[in-house]
């Protein structure tokens, strides 16, 4: 009987248990990324989307945004589509933010974020420093062309060149910097001609003359900041390249000189063993070679023959004065007696430099005394009275003293040389007195019977220097003669003939 009861109860309860219903079981919704969740921007920016999309979408979902970043803009949000935009970073620093992605239901809400940075701005690259490279395109004996080439073709630099010597003495840049305007201080005024004359850009080729042979040099280039109401201002360091000059070739050529010297008057003749070959003939006195080239002969010849060239006063070096070809004679007269002379000759290039071997004679000029004479008598008259009645000869006689001087010649004489000194000379004589009246005294006029002075006013001193000379130039005796004519002296003006 149990049994039963059991059986029926259990039947029973499965009876009840099938007829119950079963409730349904609601999932959450959920996002997640279909695209990376990082966008990198750059720095120019542009425009970007982001895809997700939503595991158990609610009936009433709704997707908005959330971003703080003011730097990021129009965000626009969709079933499964995020796009914004991300504007150009004009600064250095990087920037970083988020979007936050909301997906809100009745019963709750879910979010994703998106991660944005967007790279800085590259700075500027530093500029390179100035730096300059040289090519040393050819070297002579005393010429070199040397090319610049800088890194900054807008540049302004100066350059210059000194020895290697001279160079290493200097202890800094900015001393080799003083050292140049130093130089170039001679040929400007003011800063702005700095610019014009010597400012250099872009690729450069110096043209160096003027060398001396087997020499060493040091041509240097360096960046300048020119200011043109102040100073210039060293922008660099000093770059700088060396280079040295071989021995000049000298050409074989030579002169023959013969000096026929008679007194103060020479006769030289050059004989040259070619006669297509230019070359410079001078005499001078010794003493001039000591003061004006350091006792250098070469130097001498440059002076007076490439100068000439460089100056622009010769348009080739068959122009310049003493510059000849083939046999020549030349005639030097009232040379200094007792003064020691030099009679050069040397083989000159095209450009003026000497490029033969120099060929010198000394010699000392004895003055040969000749009987020629001249002396003045003078005659004194009154100024005045001498231009009221010839006005048109003597008018500039007004009011001061006109002095007659007749002449008078030895029978030998051909020529004389005359000068008027204010003051008293009368202590001059001797050969040192005719050295004087040749130097600066002038020619006299033999046809003519009488020399006029006109003295500023009675009573003042002045010395009459004379000397004559013979037909072969040597020069006779000289005087030297001071006067003083006061009123007394006056003669009366019938006796002045004009």
């Amino acid at each position: 009987m149990r049994t039963i009861i059991t059986a029926a109860l259990l039947a029973a309860a499965l009876t009840l248990a099938g007829c119950r219903s079963e409730s349904p079981v609601t999932e959450t919704p959920e996002l997640s990324f279909v695209s990376a969740n990082t966008v990198e921007a750059s720095a120019e920016g542009g425009s970007y989307t982001v895809e997700y999309t939503v595991h158990n979408p609610s009936e009433d979902g709704v997707f908005s945004h959330e971003c703080q970043a003011d730097w990021i803009t129009g965000i626009k949000t969709g079933q499964n589509i995020m796009t914004f935009t991300v504007p150009a970073n004009t600064a250095e620093e990087a920037r970083k933010d988020g979007i936050v992605i909301i997906y809100d239901y009745i019963s709750g809400k879910d979010s994703l974020t998106v991660n944005v940075t967007q790279a800085g701005v590259e700075p500027e690259p530093e500029p390179e420093p100035f730096s300059a490279t040289f090519t040393v395109d050819s070297t002579a004996w005393n010429y070199a062309e040397i090319t610049v080439v800088p890194n900054e073709p807008d540049a302004i630099y100066l350059t210059g060149y000194c020895t290697t010597e001279q160079y290493e003495s200097f202890s800094s840049d900015e001393e080799v910097f003083a050292y140049r305007l130093d130089e170039i201080s001679w040929f400007i005024k003011n800063t702005q001609e700095i610019l014009t004359k010597f400012g250099i850009s872009g690729d450069y080729t110096a043209t160096l003359s003027g060398l001396d042979e087997l020499t060493d040099y040091t041509f240097y280039a360096f960046k300048i900041d020119l200011d043109l109401s102040n100073s210039p201002v060293l922008l660099s360091e000093v770059f700088e390249t060396s280079f040295s000059t071989p021995e000049q070739e000298l050409v074989d050529f030579s002169v023959e000189l013969t000096l026929d010297l008679k007194g103060t008057n020479l006769e030289l003749t050059a004989v040259p063993n070619d006669d297509g070959q230019y070359y410079y003939l001078d005499v001078f006195e010794s003493y001039v070679l000591d003061m004006m080239s350091g006792g250098d002969i070469r130097s001498y010849v440059e002076d007076n023959v490439v100068s000439w060239l460089d100056f622009g006063m010769a348009e080739s070096v068959a122009d310049v004065p003493g510059v000849f070809q083939g046999r020549q004679t030349k005639q030097y007269t009232d040379l200094f007696s007792g003064s020691e002379y030099i009679a050069i000759a040397v083989g000159v290039d095209e450009n003026g430099y000497p490029n033969s071997e120099t060929v010198t004679k000394t010699f000392t000029p004895e003055a040969i005394i000749s009987d020629a004479e001249v002396t003045y008598t003078p005659r004194c008259f009154d100024g005045t009275e001498v231009a009221l009645k010839y006005p048109e000869q003597y008018g500039d006689a007004m009011g001061k003293v006109l002095i007659a001087f007749e002449k008078d010649f030895s029978e030998n004489t051909s020529g004389y040389m005359w000068s008027i000194y204010d003051g008293d000379y009368s202590y001059l004589s001797g050969q040192k007195l005719t050295n004087e009246i040749v130097n600066w005294g002038r020619d006299g006029d033999m046809s003519e019977e009488r020399h006029i002075y006109i003295s500023n006013a009675y009573g003042l001193t002045f010395t009459v220097l004379l000397v004559a000379y013979d037909a072969d130039r040597n020069y006779g005796t000289p005087s030297a003669t001071a006067y003083t004519f006061t009123q007394d002296d006056v003669l009366p003006i019938e006796q002045f003939v004009p």
